[in-house]
């Protein structure tokens, strides 16, 4: 999973993440940026330090020990050849069968550009030589502060509890704003079109290999 900041990807996808691990996946998780455009540069460390403590926290909360943090400037992430081609080495070095990431109708512009990013590095991974290997992962993208139009609901009953807990863990975020109570309503919501019994849902839009290669063939 790739997350823009330290907290998106608990937010955004905490609860596919959770459901994963509980089924016994290897999931990792990187963080792009250091998330430490809102302090002054005299609180910089300190405030990058406990934004990954607080996503340590809120992973384990979800069942996730492997987190990298690659510190890049927050908002100052652009969907250039540089971060796709870091995207695909990370890919390359993990092989994974599923990637998530965010969707192209974010409105912060750090995760537009990691979706785009991603996007473009598996479209490389389903075009290239290598798809008979399992390169080629599926995609699944998230989100976070914009809905899109999905094709997936993933129910979250069986771990609604854990990805609350793993909210509650970013206390430097919820100073903030109330993101915790968005991403509860915006997961409410999700179930509007399944069964009442259904209290929290994320959704997704899941893109296999091969529609990543029709895509790439049409240029859409």
């Amino acid at each position: 999973a790739f997350a823009p900041h330290p907290d998106d990807e608990t937010f955004g996808c905490g609860g596919a993440l959770a459901l994963y691990a509980r089924a016994g996946a290897r999931v990792r998780v990187v963080v792009l940026t250091a998330g430490s455009a809102q302090v002054d540069a005299a609180e910089r460390a300190a405030h990058v330090a406990a934004r990954e403590a607080e996503t340590r926290a809120a992973l384990a909360c979800l069942g996730v020990g492997d987190v990298a943090f690659w510190r890049l400037p927050d908002r100052g992430l652009a969907a250039d050849e540089a971060l796709a081609s870091r995207i695909a080495q990370a890919l390359h070095d993990t092989r994974p069968q599923v990637v998530l990431a965010p969707s192209l109708w974010e409105i912060h512009p750090d995760h537009v550009a990691v979706g785009r990013g991603v996007l473009q590095a598996a479209r490389t991974a389903a075009s290239g030589a290598d798809v008979a290997d399992g390169a080629a992962p599926d995609l699944l993208l998230y989100e976070v502060g914009g809905a899109q139009r999905v094709n997936l609901l993933v129910d979250l009953a069986e771990v609604w509890e854990a990805k609350a807990r793993a909210m509650a863990c970013f206390a430097s975020q919820q100073a903030f704003q109330d993101y915790a109570r968005h991403i509860e309503a915006l997961n409410v919501w999700r179930t509007y079109t399944l069964p009442s019994a259904v209290r929290h849902a994320e959704g997704d839009t899941h893109l296999r290999a091969a529609d990543l290669r029709l895509a790439d063939a049409t240029g859409e």
